[in-house]
């Protein structure tokens, strides 16, 4: 499997720890510097493109530096849009620390909120992807989408709670959430009650209950505790 990583260049330990996940994970990964595409003439659109058509998964760092500078943005805005224009699965990863406010993204089929500083969180990144990677492996007839989801229906580490109706979790669900260790991690697929977007959000306990923005319009998703 192989990953296409959008971000920035300022997140320079971000990028070497989902590098490092990846590698653990039996997965490879293509970084692009953003910021010298077009300066230094080293990468072309086209070049991004036939990068991202190769790939399997686009997995965005969204951080305060992507959105920081108008190049960057730019950038990762054309990828994003041209890993939806080839069907390949966008995955963005984003800290609960610094949730960015101003960048929608069109198109998501799996958020990770996770803490960078807490080991636990890295290696709950790493079983998903590796668990992913697996799935690829079997059955390479499905596509990735197929097997993204029919994995977490599986369930891994945590517990699939099902389809948020109308962007807020009943009370029955909420209590399941709350039962767990609030520093585990459970998976949910969610439904945005403003944009209706669709996608899986993998994150804490404890973050799930006190709410985390959409990825797609950035409102407020809250879970009913």
């Amino acid at each position: 499997m192989r990953v296409f990583i959008s971000h920035s260049r300022r997140d320079k330990e971000l990028v070497y720890n989902i590098v490092k996940v990846l590698y653990r994970a039996n997965v490879s990964a293509f970084v692009a510097e953003f910021e010298e595409l077009g300066e230094y003439g080293k990468l072309t659109a086209d070049d991004l493109r036939r990068e991202i058509q190769s790939s399997d998964i686009v997995a965005l760092l969204l951080t305060r530096s992507v959105t920081a500078s108008p190049y960057t943005r730019n950038w990762v805005t054309y990828e994003v849009s041209v890993a939806h224009a080839l069907n390949k699965p966008v995955w963005v990863f984003e800290s609960e620390q610094e949730f960015v406010q101003d960048f929608p993204i069109p198109h998501v089929d799996y958020y990770f909120i996770f803490n960078p500083e807490f080991r636990e969180d890295w290696r709950s990144i790493e079983e998903e992807i590796s668990r992913v990677s697996q799935a690829q492996s079997v059955s390479a007839g499905m596509t990735l989408a197929g097997l993204i989801i029919g994995g977490l229906l599986g369930g891994s580490r945590g517990a699939f709670l099902g389809l948020l109706g109308g962007g807020i979790l009943g009370a029955q669900r909420a209590e399941e959430i709350k039962n767990q260790p609030p520093s585990g991690f459970s998976k949910i697929r969610v439904q945005c009650p403003v944009c209706n977007a669709s996608y899986i959000v993998i994150a804490r306990n404890q973050r799930l209950l006190e709410g985390f923005p959409c990825p797609v319009c950035r409102r407020g998703i809250k879970i009913v505790k």
